[in-house]
């Protein structure tokens, strides 16, 4: 029976590389570049309007609510103060009606043609030629922050807003400052490894999330992350507060405030600060994770596995480059089969999981016992016929089966001890489905009153030499085919009641296929029968289209 190829990816950070370009490296949309205006045009930056009434440092441009002080005689500070014509003493302010008002006020955040204006870096004032990226004075814009002085000495990182949705709970970003060397990619990891993602704040700093290896709630940066040995820094403390969490596309807005550290991982992913080592700052960035193209399912990447046949890099992109829900469908599959010892037994996944299965796309034809029947091979046959051959002569036919067994929902026998009933096997020539050239076919068949009866037992293979293979429908290189079939009076086959998965044994075969002619075959082997219309190892739509399937039996 094939294995499930299940791929480990709990926990690891490098599933990523080779996602989609050339290099390896994650395709994201960079719309962050650095920061280079440095006459701050941005008129629209509301986002942290100033509403301290006392604050005679920085006045806002936005504080409107201070407008009508009209007895403070010595108010030098109020920037929007229009309606003071009493005020003598204010030599500060040269928008107001004062007419004694003298000087040239210099620190008025609404002058928008001062170029001196050196104390307030508002978004309002366009014509400030001082306002710089360097300025830390009144600094609300996102892309700007890291020009701050952080208390605790760390780095404070800027970040694509855009974030990778990888699967359910896990997001993937860039950092756009240069943490390491600037020409390999510094990624910020958000995971919830929780069943329900709700529009909370989570704490970072919570005991639960204090570990890499269980958290629940985490952030995880890696520098350098096309390395072999990347630098890490893990949360310490800090939030993440999601906004806007799409269940169905698992797509995701959030504001990240956080501060992480250096970290070593261990083989099992425990994290341990490293002792005077670096610190991340993270300042309230949002940042959004969409889902633009989730129609596939596991399904998808099911069938992929099937054709890699057993090429652990074919069978680790058919996970990476699926979608995120059908990533995610997948790995729940894996964890309940973990749970139940399935150990990639790909039927106990359908006995334990179930409905993860279903959900999955895998759901056979329930009208269809899995599996089907079970069958064993054992034969050896002397005369090899021709494939155009009329009649058989008694001394070049097998009188008896070489398949036993029961198939169909009831165990039906393959071999019928009635009376009256007699069954043979012979070795012929022939050209089955998709098999292209000659092969040799192995036919167990019923006779009662000189008349072939159904089921019909075929066993097929193009081996030209001995060997052990595999029993399956999948490359003639590796494998061979046996069937229970239904044909029709005529000779022509109606319709597949099963085929077997398992192995068979050529332990001896003529290399001469001389039609005709004597020769030495010999097979052995068992295998579970599996109707077309009820497998989980094949696309069931695909295989009982090649193979139309019988009533159940």
């Amino acid at each position: 029976m094939k294995k499930l190829s299940l791929i480990f990816v709990i926990f690891a950070l490098f599933i990523f590389a080779g996602c989609d370009d050339a290099n390896g490296k994650i395709d994201l949309p960079d719309t962050d570049t650095t920061d280079t205006d440095k006459t701050d045009t941005d008129k629209t930056d509301t986002d942290n309007p100033d509403t301290d009434k006392t604050d005679t440092e920085n006045p806002d441009s936005t504080d409107t609510s201070d407008s009508t002080d009209t007895s403070d005689s010595t108010d030098t500070a109020d920037s929007t103060d229009s309606t003071d014509t009493s005020d003598s003493t204010d030599s500060q302010n040269d928008d107001d009606a004062d007419s004694s008002d003298s000087a040239d006020d210099s620190s008025d955040s609404t002058d928008t043609s001062d170029s001196t204006d050196s104390q307030n870096d508002d978004d309002a004032d366009s014509s400030d030629s001082t306002d710089d990226s360097s300025d830390s004075q009144s600094d609300d814009d996102d892309d700007s922050d890291t020009d701050t002085v952080d208390p605790e000495g760390c780095t404070i990182i800027k970040l694509n807003p855009n974030f990778y949705v990888h699967k359910k709970g896990f997001y993937v970003g860039q950092v756009t400052t240069a943490l390491g060397d600037a020409s390999l990619y510094d990624l910020l990891f958000i995971e919830f490894r929780r069943n329900n993602i709700e529009n909370i704040e989570y704490d970072l700093s919570s005991e639960e999330n204090s570990n890499y290896a269980n958290c629940k709630d985490c952030l995880i940066l890696s520098q350098d992350y096309e390395n072999a040995d990347p630098k890490y820094y893990f949360q310490e403390s800090g939030t993440i507060k999601v906004s806007n969490y799409n269940s169905s596309n698992y797509g995701l807005k959030a504001t990240i405030s956080a501060k992480l550290v250096e970290t070593r991982l261990d083989e099992n992913y425990n994290s341990t600060p490293v002792e005077n080592g670096a610190c991340i700052r993270i300042v309230s960035k949002t940042v959004t994770a969409k889902n633009e193209t989730d129609n596939e399912t596991c399904k998808n990447i099911m069938n992929c596995i099937q054709e890699c046949n057993d090429d652990s890099n074919c069978t680790g992109n058919c996970y990476i480059n699926s979608s995120a829900v059908a990533k995610t469908q997948y790995e729940e599959i894996f964890e309940c089969g973990n749970q139940n010892n399935c150990e990639g037994d790909i039927y106990c996944y359908w006995e334990k999981c179930q409905e993860e299965m279903k959900t999955c796309g895998m759901n056979p034809d329930p009208n269809y016992k899995m599996p089907y029947g079970h069958v064993q091979i054992n034969g050896t046959f002397n005369y090899l016929h021709g494939k155009d051959a009329t009649s058989l002569s008694n001394d070049h036919i097998l009188n008896g089966p070489f398949v036993t067994g029961t198939f169909g929902n009831n165990n039906t026998n393959i071999v019928d001890s009635s009376t009256g009933v007699t069954t043979i096997s012979y070795a012929t020539i022939g050209v089955f489905e998709d098999t292209g050239d000659d092969n040799v076919l192995l036919v167990q068949s019923k006779y009662k009153d000189n008349t072939r009866q159904n089921p019909v037992v075929e066993f097929v293979t193009t081996a030209t030499a001995p060997g052990e293979f595999n029993l399956w429908l999948g490359e003639w290189e590796t494998g061979a085919r046996i069937f229970v079939s239904e044909y029709d009076n005529d000779g022509n086959r109606v319709c597949y009641h099963a085929f077997g998965m398992g192995t068979v044994n050529i332990s001896a075969m003529s290399s001469d296929w001389t039609p005709n002619a004597a020769t030495t075959i010999t097979v052995s082997g068992e295998a579970e029968l599996y109707s077309p219309k009820a497998t989980l190892d094949y696309d069931m739509d695909d295989i009982s289209t090649t193979f139309p399937p019988c009533d159940p039996e």
